[in-house]
């Protein structure tokens, strides 16, 4: 019994070392060779996951912003602002049925707010403020969850 316990444990443990690994460690590559090094990694996507690529993409924009490609960086913004609104993804269902690392990352509030206010910044200085404004409105909403409950409430933003 001793050793199906131990066996059990371990067992638990790798799960939860693997389970708990990230897809890809940015704060790695920057500091091995900074933003330009995250754009080298992540210049093929097939190598990653489909269910993580919106973090990747997520990644590899904040990058492309740092080094001045904002054309791009705003490709990738959209492609990972798409997959997190309209895409395939984890659901109530799946949040309590499976581990984070079986979900698709669909970001949380505060990742999905800020992937539309980075989106939003860029449409602004390419002088598209019609983009710009209805990505700064849904910054706003995506993280508002539920008021009634005082759940996340953009409470980003700083006090009116």
């Amino acid at each position: 019994m001793k050793t199906t316990l131990k066996g059990g444990l371990l067992l638990l443990a790798l799960f939860a070392l693997v389970g708990c690994q990230s897809v890809y460690d940015a704060k790695a590559a920057l500091n091995k060779g900074g933003w330009q090094q995250i754009v080298t990694d992540t210049r093929d996507m097939n190598e990653f996951p489909e269910r993580d690529q919106t973090l990747v993409l997520n990644y590899r924009a904040h990058a492309k912003m740092a080094l001045g490609y904002l054309d791009s960086a705003q490709i990738d913004y959209l492609r990972a602002w798409n997959i997190m609104n309209h895409g395939k993804g984890g659901g109530v269902a799946s949040a309590y049925f499976f581990s984070e690392r079986q979900k698709w990352w669909m970001g949380d509030p505060y990742e999905r707010a800020f992937n539309s206010w980075y989106l939003g910044m860029l449409y602004f200085q390419a002088n598209n403020r019609e983009d710009a404004m209805a990505c700064f409105r849904n910054s706003i909403f995506v993280d508002t969850g539920d008021l009634e409950a005082g759940e996340y409430a953009a409470d980003w933003l700083p006090p009116s």
